[in-house]
């Protein structure tokens, strides 16, 4: 179930209306539903339509939940997207509205609320109180977990628990504070970027109605039991950084989430991978030397990934052709090359960018091993080079 049911008062310009409000996350929408009595002020709540929406609000919400009720008291950080009208027949009733008898909705007015913020905060009342008031709920990739593991984030003890529906952490105090360092690390554990559906804080659940619809490239590590001790590692790691250092690694990571589980072109992908790189390597551009020392590359190698970087970022080309002509350019200094790592095809141009977009991610996949200090079988992505 995806979609929750309740009501609230919806001011539209001055015209205050009791409105059937439906907290949709499928489409990660508010939609409103309220009946309209006569013609006479369909005609008015169109002409206040057209003036009014800038100055909508909502107050007195309530939204049931099998577990609770969401309540806010009121609400104006949205717009209206969408705003439409049922028309009216003879035979038009209070009950034939009331259940929608003839299947078209007439005298019933409908509304489409975008948040301006993605995050929605609500006082949660709930049926039941619980010991542990605390979790945090993620979707987006593919979850491997299994049965509840404990885990240490910074100063608290969680419990972590998920299938293919999402990822649940809970513990018995508050955790805000350690929710991005979290997402960031499960994120790279699971190979792309994972989405915060909402949060249970105490007395209140906020909710992120802007998913992540992309997919992963698959996950960091190789055995479903060992995708714990991973997250673990990675988890303390990023708790040893400095202010500074984890201000840095916190927004590089997020390049790197979306360029092996992005939704778009293998070359934005590639360029958000190579710009991970140059952010953790603090240099101005990227440089061979360091490069090569950062991913354990061979030096012609290392100035391979920059001439592509330059050619795909201020030339626009195609990831397959920044490859091969960057190679070509290198052959032009060079009279041999060292290259072993990267695979060139002048006859297959899309093999030869495929091939050096999972390599470049293996080798940052490498990098976060190291920083994780896990010892098991990791994913190298050798099932995806042609």
């Amino acid at each position: 179930m995806n979609k929750f049911y309740g009501t609230a008062n919806f001011d539209l310009g001055g015209a205050n209306y009791l409105v059937q409000i439906c907290l949709n996350l499928e489409e990660d929408t508010l939609e409103l539903r309220w009946s309209v009595s006569d013609p006479k002020e369909l005609f008015e709540l169109q002409l206040q339509n057209g003036v009014s929406r800038s100055r909508a609000k909502l107050t007195d919400i309530q939204i049931e939940l099998p577990t609770g009720s969401l309540r806010k008291d009121s609400y104006d950080d949205f717009f209206v997207s969408s705003f439409s009208v049922g028309g009216f027949s003879d035979y038009d009733s209070l009950l034939t509205r009331a259940f929608d008898v003839r299947g078209r909705d007439d005298g019933i007015t409908r509304a489409i609320i975008q948040p301006k913020n993605s995050r929605l905060e609500f006082d949660f009342i709930p049926q039941v109180k619980r010991a542990t008031q605390y979790e945090l709920f993620y979707s987006g990739i593919r979850t491997d977990v299994g049965p509840p593991k404990q885990l240490r984030l910074g100063s608290v003890d969680a419990v972590v628990a998920g299938d293919k529906k999402g990822l649940s952490v809970r513990a018995e105090s508050s955790l805000l504070q350690e929710e991005e360092l979290f997402r960031l690390a499960w994120g790279v554990t699971q190979g792309g970027p994972a989405t915060l559906r909402s949060i249970l804080d105490g007395d209140r659940i906020i909710l992120n109605l802007a998913a992540h619809r992309g997919t992963g490239a698959g996950r960091l590590f190789q055995k479903p039991d060992d995708g714990p001790l991973l997250l673990q590692g990675l988890l303390d790691w990023f708790h040893s950084l400095s202010a500074d250092d984890s201000t840095l690694w916190t927004r590089a990571t997020f390049f790197y989430l979306h360029g092996v589980g992005g939704t778009t072109p293998l070359e934005i992908r590639a360029i958000n991978l190579l710009t991970f790189i140059e952010m953790i390597d603090r240099s101005d551009t990227l440089n061979k030397t360091a490069v090569a020392n950062l991913l354990g590359l061979e030096t012609d190698g290392a100035d391979l990934v920059c001439r592509v970087r330059n050619r795909l970022i201020h030339r626009g080309q195609s990831i397959g052709s920044a490859v091969l002509r960057a190679y070509e350019e290198l052959l032009g200094h060079k009279e041999s090359l060292t290259i072993t790592t990267f695979l060139i095809d002048r006859n297959d141009q899309h093999r030869t960018g495929v091939h050096f977009f999972f390599r470049l991610a293996s080798l940052i996949n490498r990098l976060w091993i190291s920083k994780a200090g896990f010892t098991r079988e990791w994913n190298d992505y050798s099932e995806y080079l042609p």
